[in-house]
């Protein structure tokens, strides 16, 4: 059954939630407080579509930060203590999730519903005909100067079967244009099934497409 949905917010979340209930048959009204969409988070987010760089928040080293970051206003993940039975069993379960075998288990959780996002985006780009968004495949490359910080991102990879551990000649050999600082680095992560894109234009790119349909409106400036 057809439904007449209404989104609050036209950056890239509320554009893509539109494009799906279209494509399932519903009406769409989109909603925006600016007067263009994608003028938000998404107008200047940093494009990279790393779908195999995941990571649980509850992991073993996240308690001992949580400490200072509750004297920190900036801090990722703020928490303050109160007499609430629900917020101590919230800090039981998210403790018991910190452990090494819940954590891996939920990082495979993560990279299986970012790889569906991935499968989803080319669906998408197969079947709609989006204007150009500066999509690119060309993989991502994290480099690494210590051979500790290197060792130790590659064992915390969650799609180990898709991503590189080079070393340092392997890294110059598919970067050259690090030989410069050659003697600085020490190897790289190399992920080449990951992606970049412009935000802000896939949400323009999102808007072309919908706006050809019937059952689509926009209120801008709301």
């Amino acid at each position: 059954m057809s439904s007449h949905c209404l989104i609050i917010g036209a950056g890239v979340i509320g554009l893509t939630t539109a494009y799906a209930l279209l494509q399932r048959g519903h009406r769409v009204t989109l909603i925006e407080a600016c007067r263009e969409v994608g003028m938000g988070t998404s107008y200047a987010n940093g494009g990279q579509l790393s779908y195999r760089y995941v990571a649980p928040l509850a992991d073993a080293g996240v308690p001992l930060q949580a400490l200072g970051w509750m004297l920190n206003r900036d801090a990722p993940l703020t928490f303050r203590p109160r007499l609430d039975l629900q917020q101590w069993r919230w800090c039981a379960t998210f403790l018991a999730a910190c452990r090494r075998s819940v954590n891996q288990r939920n990082g495979q959780r993560l990279l299986q519903l970012a790889l569906l996002s991935q499968q989803q985006l080319h669906a998408w780009q197969a079947q709609s005909p989006l204007a150009d968004f500066s999509w690119r495949s060309n993989g991502k490359l994290v480099v690494y100067r210590q051979p500790q910080a290197l060792s130790r991102a590659a064992a915390r990879r969650v799609a180990a079967d898709s991503q590189q551990v080079l070393n340092r000649q392997q890294l110059l050999a598919l970067e050259p244009s690090l030989a410069g600082m050659a003697e600085q680095l020490s190897g790289a992560i190399f992920t080449p099934g990951d992606e970049v894109g412009d935000c802000h234009l896939f949400c323009q790119a999102l808007l072309g497409y919908l706006q050809q349909q019937t059952r689509f409106r926009l209120v801008e400036q709301c």
